[in-house]
């Protein structure tokens, strides 16, 4: 969408003008405090206001601006310049042609003025174009005008042409004036040595040559253009038209190797084409298509070409030749080029040639070129464009036809017949649904019929506006309007939709057609927000155009259907960028009847959020983070209950009730998990029944009804097994078995941190009941490829981690089957080792291996598995920690103040005479010793953040560890080694404390002051 469109697309209410600045600094979501404001930046202040359509407090603030203490000088410097930007906004939304035509002219002046008093100042050039372009906007306003008068007006028709010639000289003087200040900067400007020093010459040398290249071709436009204020073929015709020809073929020979240079030409062969010299305009079209494309924007110019000659072509009466051309350029077109206005135009022009020749071919030719015309018109109609209306009209008539469908003089006229259009387009669609039943054959032309009457209807619409004049009634004009947005929806043109809905809710709220304009442009703005996020944009604009407009409807008609509808966007605004707090505020905004769908949307927000919040941690969670899953659990709980008895929920209610499902498999309510299961009106297993979701929803529903299934007390394991069943349907028989692999480990996962958090909150039967899950692993070892090397890891890694966060004989049954399964991975290695995708994977075997039999208190074993593996990577750091862990858990449980030192000192003496096995003291200053590394960087890399830390940690643990074990070797020993080892704790804690008075953040200040306290206890007895 232009910026001209989006300027224009709302004026604010009274109530809000009368606020004041502070008021409205807010709701532009500033600060008067904010930097913005500290340095005087009034006018990024100004362009809020403009951004969210408020012109006519814009002009209000720019006419006190000088008593606002924000505006810098500068500011104050350029209001006149402001203002008129801030006109010609309201005056492209101004429905009255002489409102609009005085407002244009109050800018133009205000332009000209600031131009004519800042000749030096950069601004000047941005001045001088806009009064260009606003002259020229000008003059073709009153062509249009001029056009549409009756045969009979000759005296106004050629006043009006006048006028239009006048504005045309006016701009042209302006082009002149701009096009001297640009050759005189640019003389002015430092050359050679000098302009090396000047860093911003270059860039000003640039900006303005390409302001002098826009300028020249503006310049020859206005010579073009103005050629129409004459009657052809006038001597006054033809020798603007030569003008306009000579200046845009110098423009060609000075910029030949630039874009502008290429349009140049095209613009050249059009006033050849305009004054009839079509031999002229045909070799101007030619050295474009002759000329090699590859860039976007030169194949653009060189389907205009097309166009152009296919024109050129069908008025010499060389059919075939526009055929020929046209065929070969279209069937060229790259990707989605086919869909872009420009060669839409050359499909609409082959279209009108191949129905010509089919007036004088033969039956055959004349069937085969009547279809291929009948395609090509309806891909135009499909897309928004030129022709689009003509090629719809086209369609239904049965024949390419470009004039306008009716013949209207007047406004009343036009709307009169625009309105019987549309019932003639209603009629027709209700026919069609009717005759789908009785009689199908006729479905096709009647809903071809509609398509014209809708198209019929645009058109007339259309023309009703460009004839609407000071003694048309607002009320009908503003109708005319709301029709329009209506047609632009069903015809997809979103943002034109979207852009006249908002207009008329905001610029006039009274009216009767505003609420259902908002409706409109809701939906448009909606569908377009979704469809740049799908096509990976940020939808920024939209998202924000939305939020506008539905606060507004919010606003001001709070008790309607549109009111819930705007606020549940907002909601979804907010949930899309992450702003939990205002959506919940937001909700409160809805009857408590309507929040139930946007309760469950909210509380599955708050849901995810507070797993990604917790992925990968393990231990207490902070208070905040408790406070937002019991959020999302009465959210979630509340929407689910409102809504359990609902007929047919809606894709998004389908999804908050499985997260509810999900959240309280997490907590493990399992009776009420299956409850909502199998809820007959929104559980998850009937939506996925009824066929209204796709095939992921599909597999995470049957992923949680296996967990459900699985830990109730006492579990259901038919059921279970029904939906292991299920999602090995719904992943399909054509998937590799990889795919149900990662989802069946990934299910693991969640039960294995369910039983961490079940084991946690003190629900220990709970958690053992989760671990039965042998089916699971059952149906995993039946699917044939139980020697899957990945299919073995993750039976092994499941029954580790459940066996892990178990305790007693349930944890031991895992613990035994993941040690076997680990145990016939390496054996399978040792006689091939292919079988392993690398040797980091046996690695990691032959360590979980040491895991299992470390959980399994084997301790021998397992010292001896982590020994093997140090032996071929002694600097394995993870395997060193692992061991010295080990060693103390050793020593405390079995009594052994040897495998306390050995945690201490390390173990294994090499040849070197030093310990295989490093034991904390060594840890520690290997830890110390890689921070100080990982600090200093090296060449160009800087200091690894992440590295410093967990060494940090690494380090600090080390020297926890030293006091610990000294204390768990005190514990075990009387007498004088008692008191040797309590003293020896204490004085390595006081140590650390000396050498490192924060002992390393909180965390370890916390754990060596209470280690400290128990060595004091300790000695007290």
């Amino acid at each position: 969408m232009s910026s001209a469109l989006s300027s224009c697309t709302a004026l604010i209410p009274r109530a809000l003008r009368a606020a004041g600045l502070r008021t409205l600094v807010a709701l532009l979501g500033l600060s008067l405090a904010s930097p913005l404001f500290a340095a005087d930046r009034a006018g990024e202040f100004l362009e809020g206001l403009r951004a969210r359509g408020w012109h006519d407090v814009a002009l209000d603030y720019l006419a006190s601006a000088d008593e606002d203490p924000l505006a810098t000088p500068e500011f104050l410097d350029r209001v006149d310049y402001e203002r008129a930007v801030t006109l010609s906004a309201i005056a492209k939304a101004t429905i009255r042609e002489s409102e609009r035509l005085d407002l244009t002219g109050q800018a133009i002046a205000l332009l000209q003025s600031y131009a004519a008093s800042h000749r030096d100042e950069a601004l000047y050039f941005e001045a001088m174009s806009k009064a260009g372009n606003l002259l020229s906007e000008q003059a073709l306003a009153k062509l249009a005008k001029a056009r549409r008068l009756p045969a009979g007006a000759n005296g106004e028709r050629a006043a009006l042409r006048s006028e239009a010639r006048a504005s045309f000289n006016s701009a042209s003087k302006v082009v002149e004036q701009l096009l001297d200040a640009c050759e005189e900067k640019l003389a002015s400007l430092p050359k050679g040595a000098l302009a090396r020093q000047d860093a911003d010459a270059p860039i000003t040398r640039q900006q303005l040559t390409v302001k002098q290249a826009e300028t020249r071709f503006l310049g020859a436009n206005l010579l073009f253009e103005k050629a129409n204020t004459y009657d052809a073929p006038t001597s006054e015709f033809t020798k603007t038209l030569e003008a306009a020809a000579e200046a845009f073929s110098e423009l060609h020979k000075d910029y030949s190797d630039k874009l502008v240079g290429f349009y140049g030409r095209l613009y050249e062969g059009r006033c050849y084409q305009m004054a009839g010299k079509l031999d002229e305009a045909l070799e101007c079209y030619a050295d474009l298509v002759d000329q090699p494309i590859s860039n976007a924007d030169f194949r653009r110019l060189v389907a205009r070409a097309y166009r152009r000659r296919a024109e050129c072509h069908v008025a010499a009466e060389n059919v075939e030749n526009a055929i020929k051309e046209c065929r070969d350029w279209l069937n060229d077109a790259r990707g989605a080029e086919f869909k872009q206005p420009q060669w839409l135009a050359v499909a609409y022009r082959l279209a009108e040639a191949c129905q010509q020749k089919a007036e004088q071919a033969s039956a055959s030719e004349a069937s085969r070129l009547q279809a291929e015309a009948r395609q090509l018109l309806r891909e135009v109609s499909r897309e928004p464009g030129e022709f689009q209306a003509d090629a719809r009209t086209a369609l239904a008539s049965g024949k390419a036809d470009t004039r306008a469908p009716q013949n209207v003089t007047g406004f009343d006229e036009a709307v009169a017949a625009g309105k019987q259009a549309l019932e003639r387009m209603s009629s027709s669609k209700l026919a069609a649904r009717l005759a789908a039943e009785n009689n199908p054959d006729a479905v096709a032309e009647l809903k071809q019929q509609a398509q014209h009457y809708q198209a019929e209807a645009g058109h007339l619409f259309h023309t009703a506006l460009s004839l609407a004049d000071d003694d048309s009634k607002l009320d009908d004009v503003l109708e005319v309007r709301y029709f329009l947005c209506w047609i632009y929806w069903e015809d997809g043109l979103l943002h034109k939709a979207a852009v006249m809905g908002q207009f008329l809710a905001q610029r006039y709220p009274e009216s009767s057609y505003a609420v259902g304009a908002a409706k409109v442009a809701l939906a448009a703005y909606e569908k377009l927000y979704f469809e740049a996020k799908k096509a990976g944009e940020d939808g920024t604009y939209e998202a924000a155009q939305l939020a506008s407009l539905a606060e507004l409807v919010a606003t001001l008609w709070p008790e309607s259907s549109e009111a819930r509808t705007a606020v549940n966007l907002l909601i979804q605004i907010a949930l899309g960028d992450d702003r939990l707090q205002e959506a919940e505020q937001l909700l409160q905004r809805l009857p408590e009847s309507n929040r139930a769908s946007s309760q469950l949307r909210l509380g599955g927000a708050m849901w995810i959020r507070y797993l990604n919040l917790t992925a990968g941690k393990s231990g207490e969670i902070s208070p905040t983070t408790a406070r937002l899953k019991e959020r999302a659990e009465q959210l979630l709980s509340g929407g689910y209950d409102a809504l359990s008895t609902t007929a047919a929920p809606s894709a998004q209610v389908a999804t908050g009730v499985l997260y509810y499902e999900q959240l309280l498999l997490a907590q493990g309510e399992f009776d009420r998990a299956v409850e909502v299961l199998e809820n007959r009106s929104v559980g998850p297993l009937l939506v996925v029944e009824n066929g209204r979701v796709q095939a992921a929803f599909a597999i995470e529903a049957y992923k949680a009804g296996l967990r459900a299934y699985i830990s109730i007390v006492p579990p259901q394991r038919d059921k279970a097994q029904d939906m292991m069943t299920a999602l090995e349907e719904a992943i399909g028989p054509n998937d590799d078995s990889q795919q149900l692999t990662r989802i069946y480990l990934s299910l693991g996962r969640q039960l294995q941190r369910q039983v961490a958090e079940l084991t946690t909150a003190g629900k220990t039967v709970q958690a053992q009941n989760v671990a039965a899950f042998e089916d699971l692993l059952q149906r995993i070892i039946s699917r044939g490829d139980s020697r899957d090397w990945t299919v073995r890891i993750w039976i092994a890694q499941a029954n580790l981690q459940l066996g892990e966060g178990l305790r007693g004989e349930a944890a031991q049954r895992y613990l035994e089957q993941a040690e076997k399964t680990y145990r016939e991975i390496l054996a399978e290695v040792e006689k091939d080792s292919r079988y392993a995708p690398s040797k980091r994977a046996i690695l990691s075997v032959r360590k979980n291996l040491g895991d299992c039999l470390l959980a399994r208190q084997k301790f021998d074993e397992a010292f001896q598995q982590y020994a093997d593996i140090l032996r071929e990577n002694p600097n394995t750091f993870e395997v060193q920690r692992t061991v010295a862990l080990m060693l103390q858990q050793w020593g405390h449980d079995q009594q052994q103040s040897n495998k306390l030192e050995e945690a201490i000192r390390g173990a294994l003496p090499q040849a070197n005479r030093k310990n295989l096995v490093w034991g904390w003291l060594r840890l520690a200053t290997i830890a110390d010793q890689a921070k100080q590394r990982a600090a200093a960087g090296s060449g160009d890399n800087q200091p690894n953040q992440q590295k410093i830390q967990r060494y940090h940690n690494h380090f600090f643990e080390a020297r926890y560890h030293v006091a610990k074990t000294r204390l768990l070797a005190a514990q075990i020993a009387s007498g004088a080694e008692r008191t040797k080892q309590l003293n020896s704790a204490c004085k390595n804690v006081e140590s650390m404390k000396r050498l490192y008075p924060d002992l390393g953040g909180p965390k370890w200040q916390r754990a060596f002051d209470e280690l400290l306290t128990q060595i004091e206890a300790e000695s007290s007895t």
